[in-house]
């Protein structure tokens, strides 16, 4: 039953479960004390790094918290499932993954400008790439907030109010999210759905050549 159950899952909701597990197995480490000086140099975000680019990365699948890992799973699960039908298990993984380097990107920048050593963590900039994605493919989709019931909202009327209300924080410093992160996830998002997507499919055997060319000079 389990095989048949996994069979069954398209191939954007296995990619989905292989990044759940990763987020909970980097989410135990961090109880084991033992693990905490490598967790603190690799899987948090924040502008005194020695090693500063993996960490852009891997801190998108790093949470201190169990309710902020649940949330941003739940969250993550619903679009991916929403998406399951427009993109590629492949191509929603580098989406995901270059989504999470360029939010990071966009919080170590405010962070700079603002003299900032307050470090990061979790999904939450490149879940905020999947809903803007998700909601321009599908502007009208409802939406409903967890545990508000009976409040509804298109896609796109709820991306729209999420970067007002990311701007604002990042106007005002507010501390509560990282909303440089949250924005530049958004701003990730509608590049690729507008432009970006096409550009690589336009261009993808140019890219692959380039690639073998200089894989080749190695």
């Amino acid at each position: 039953p389990r095989r048949e159950w996994w069979n069954n899952l398209r191939d954007v909701e296995k990619v989905f479960y292989g990044i759940l597990f990763t987020n909970a197995c980097v989410y135990l480490a961090w109880k084991v004390p033992a693990f905490r000086n490598t967790l603190q140099m690799y899987f948090t975000d924040h502008t005194l790094k020695t090693p500063l680019y993996l960490p852009m990365l891997l801190n998108a699948f790093s949470h201190y918290s169990v309710i902020h890992l649940g949330i941003n799973m739940y969250v993550l699960s619903s679009f991916s499932t929403g998406l399951s039908t427009t993109l590629k298990g492949e191509e929603f993984l580098a989406f995901y993954m270059s989504a999470a380097v360029f939010s990071s990107f966009t919080s170590l920048c405010l962070k700079v400008l603002r003299g900032s050593k307050n470090a990061s963590v979790g999904a939450s900039g490149a879940i905020f790439a999947i809903f803007a994605l998700f909601a321009t493919t599908y502007p009208n989709a409802n939406l409903q907030i967890v545990l508000i019931p009976n409040f509804t909202f298109t896609a796109e009327k709820g991306l729209i109010g999420a970067m007002c209300l990311d701007f604002v924080g990042m106007l005002f410093n507010w501390k509560i999210f990282d909303h440089a992160s949250h924005f530049g996830g958004a701003l990730f998002g509608l590049w690729y759905a507008k432009w970006g997507r096409n550009f690589l499919r336009n261009n993808r055997i140019k890219l692959a050549q380039k690639w073998h060319d200089l894989r080749s000079k190695k």
